[in-house]
């Protein structure tokens, strides 16, 4: 759990970069609010072309896929750096959207299948409130970053880091091998019998965060019920 929240709290302070630079980079280099709207559009249709999609999609390793996922969210603040066009920004700014619903509808689910549903409400308000604590961090203190170092090298830190964050997400076991529960299935050696109801949660969530979850140690902490353990989830 601690893992998650880490990476996932400098995830979202990372990305006060693309929030706070974009529009001036989009003002000064791309023509204005116009193309800023386009990119922010296209993140936006992203969002919920990534969240229906994943609804339909079973993957046998739910959080590898979500955490692979989750590194699009980069895209756009490395393509602000490089100077792209406003369709190439774009572009990657609607896969940017579609990254993080992915790792949201796996993850909410993931969450729901193996935390017993005693420990579900405890677990998810540390979750939430570590994803996003330190996001007006990250705003506060880009625009004096950038006008120290400058804007294109800022830029390039924060995607550099937040790839780095979530890359190394990737060197814990449980993320990489934890697996998904068959709901057709009656029982199963990773999870405690809970009401049918709260088995799996599919429902893209307004909020959205990228990370990777805790160790086995960690989980039993708040009631997880899994073997190989491990969890994830990203907000930009």
């Amino acid at each position: 759990m601690w893992s998650f929240i880490a990476a996932v709290s400098l995830v979202n302070t990372l990305s006060a970069a693309f929030i706070v630079l974009g529009p001036l980079v989009a003002k000064r280099e791309l023509g204005g609010a116009g193309p800023w709207a386009v990119i922010l559009a296209a993140r936006g249709l992203g969002e919920l072309v990534g969240g229906v999609a994943t609804v339909r999609i079973r993957p046998s390793r739910p959080l590898l896929v979500a955490t692979l996922a989750c590194e699009l969210a980069v895209l756009p603040t490395l393509l602000l750096a490089a100077h792209a066009s406003t369709a190439v920004i774009a572009a990657g700014a609607l896969l940017a959207g579609a990254g993080p619903m992915v790792l949201n509808v796996l993850w909410e689910t993931t969450l729901q299948q193996h935390i017993r549903p005693a420990a579900l409400s405890r677990f998810s308000a540390y979750d939430w409130f570590g994803s996003l604590a330190l996001q007006p961090l990250g705003v506060a203190i880009v625009g004096p970053l950038a006008a120290g170092i400058g804007i294109t090298t800022t830029l390039y830190l924060a995607a550099a880091l937040e790839l780095a964050a979530l890359t190394g997400l990737l060197l814990i076991r449980d993320i990489r091998t934890i697996g998904a529960i068959d709901r057709g299935s009656a029982s199963s050696p990773r999870r405690m019998p809970r009401p049918a109801q709260s088995q799996a949660a599919t429902v893209p969530v307004t909020h959205s965060r990228c990370g990777g979850r805790p160790r086995r140690s960690h989980f039993a902490s708040v009631g997880v019920t899994v073997g190989p353990d491990h969890q994830q989830r990203l907000r930009h």
